[in-house]
């Protein structure tokens, strides 16, 4: 692939920033189910190993969005995030088609 004008790396990096957006947001529903189904086993009798489990995974799942967004958005130390050269592909045919 040839190198990218300005617009063309303005493009794919706002691209790349709101699929870290959209993974931080899916990360945060799996929370959220795990929180809820924390709940509903709590309810039951003889299911305490399983509900601890289920808490101990919701605060992986907690810790983990906590990684990814300190990793890749947030953080000073955040690395820059760039698409794969396929996904470039296909953010700059997706545009070409819209200025169609």
């Amino acid at each position: 692939m040839s190198s990218l004008t300005a617009e063309q790396q303005a493009l794919c990096d706002a691209e790349a920033r709101a699929r870290v957006r959209r993974a931080l947001d899916k990360i945060e529903a799996a929370q959220y189910l795990m929180s809820d189904a924390y709940a509903i086993l709590s309810s039951l009798q003889y299911a305490a190993p399983e509900w601890k489990s289920t808490g101990a995974m919701h605060d992986r799942i907690k810790a983990h969005w906590y990684r990814v967004r300190d990793g890749l958005e947030f953080s000073a130390k955040a690395r820059k995030v760039r698409l794969d050269p396929m996904a470039v592909e296909s953010v700059l045919a997706r545009a070409d088609r819209a200025a169609a």
